[in-house]
């Protein structure tokens, strides 16, 4: 995952809450990696996935990602 430097977000956490939180959210994706499972969502709301390509072409319109 590509985010700001845990150092940095360490540093800002202790100024600001949410960015602690986010900064130990990073470091738990880091150890753990992620994964989802977009069953629920298509079950419960009716919404289909997309990857980041999909989703950009449909709000860009344009067949110039990926």
């Amino acid at each position: 995952m590509l985010h700001p430097p845990l150092s940095a977000m360490r540093l800002a956490g202790r100024f600001s809450p949410p960015v602690e939180e986010l900064a130990n959210m990073f470091a738990l994706f880091d150890a753990t990696g992620y994964a989802t499972d977009p069953a629920p969502l298509r079950d419960v709301f009716g919404v289909q996935a997309l990857t980041i390509e999909e989703w950009a072409r449909r709000v860009f319109g344009r067949d110039s990602f990926g």
